[in-house]
C-alpha cells in the first residue's frame, strides 16, 4: 500500500466521521428550532469537544467505518442518533418530518460545498491529491444523503415515509422494528446486500457525484472536464 493511498484512506475516514457528526447536528438543531430543547441540553448542538464526542459511537462511528474502508476502500457508518420529543413541536407530524430531513439535507449541502471546492481547486491548479480529497468529500456526503433517504428501518427515509403516509400497517411495522432487537435489521441488511450485488448503490451514488462535480466544474469554466466527469464518472477522472 503506497503512502498516498494510505493517506487518502485515513483522510476519507476522518471526513466520514466529521460528516456523520454534522448529520446528527442537523437533526439536533432542527429539533431545538422546532421547540424541543432536549438535544441542546444533551450537548448535541455545541462545538466543544465534550459536545462533539456525544455524537460518536465506538462501534458505528469508528469500528464499522474502518471495516468498510478496509474491505471496500470506502468508509461507511453512523453516529449516535439524536433523541427528541416530537410532542413538543407545534405540529408533531410536520416537525418529525423536518427534523428527519435535516440530517440528509446537511450532507447534501456539504456535497455541494465540496463540489464547488473541487472545481475551484481544479481551476486554480491545486495538487491532484488536494483535488482528490475534495472529490472524496463529495462522494462521502452524496452517499450519506442518498443512503439515509432509503425507506428502510432505521434510516431517515423510514421516518420520512411514516411522516408522509398515514398507515396503520406502517405504524405496526415501526412498533415491531423497535421491539424486535437484532431481527429488526434484517430488511436493512438485505437492502445493503441487494444494493451492492446489483450495483444500484454505485449507480446512484456515482451518478449523482459525477453530475454534481461535472456541474461545478462547468460553473468554473472547465466545461470540457465537467463533461468528461458527467459522462465517464468520478472513478474514471484522471
Amino acid at each position: 500500500m503506497g503512502g498516498q493511498h494510505l493517506f487518502m484512506m485515513v483522510a476519507s475516514f476522518g471526513m466520514m466521521v466529521v460528516s456523520l457528526i454534522l448529520h446528527e447536528m442537523g437533526h439536533a438543531h432542527a429539533a431545538v428550532k422546532l421547540g424541543d430543547y432536549g438535544p441542546k441540553l444533551e450537548g448535541r448542538t455545541g462545538w466543544s469537544w465534550e459536545n462533539l464526542k456525544t455524537h460518536i459511537d465506538p462501534r458505528n462511528t469508528i469500528i464499522i467505518p474502518l471495516f468498510f474502508m478496509l474491505m471496500t476502500g470506502i468508509p461507511f457508518g453512523a453516529a449516535n442518533p439524536v433523541d427528541y420529543d416530537a410532542s413538543r413541536f407545534e405540529n408533531p407530524r410536520r416537525g418529525r418530518l423536518l427534523v428527519t430531513l435535516a440530517g440528509p439535507a446537511v450532507n447534501a449541502g456539504l456535497a455541494v460545498v465540496g463540489a464547488l471546492a473541487f472545481a475551484a481547486l481544479g481551476a486554480l491548479g491545486a495538487p491532484g491529491l488536494v483535488v482528490a480529497l475534495a472529490g472524496s468529500f463529495v462522494t462521502i456526503n452524496v452517499m450519506l444523503a442518498i443512503f439515509n433517504m432509503m425507506p428502510v428501518f432505521p434510516l431517515d427515509g423510514w421516518t420520512v415515509l411514516r411522516s408522509l403516509v398515514k398507515s396503520e400497517r406502517l405504524e405496526r411495522a415501526d412498533q415491531w422494528f423497535k421491539s424486535a432487537g437484532p431481527w429488526a435489521y434484517l430488511p436493512f441488511v438485505a437492502m445493503i446486500g441487494v444494493g451492492m450485488a446489483t450495483g444500484l448503490f454505485g449507480f446512484l451514488i456515482g451518478g449523482a457525484t459525477s453530475y454534481l462535480l461535472g456541474g461545478a466544474l462547468s460553473l468554473f469554466g472547465l466545461q470540457m472536464m465537467g463533461g468528461m466527469v458527467r459522462e465517464r464518472g468520478v472513478s474514471k477522472l484522471g
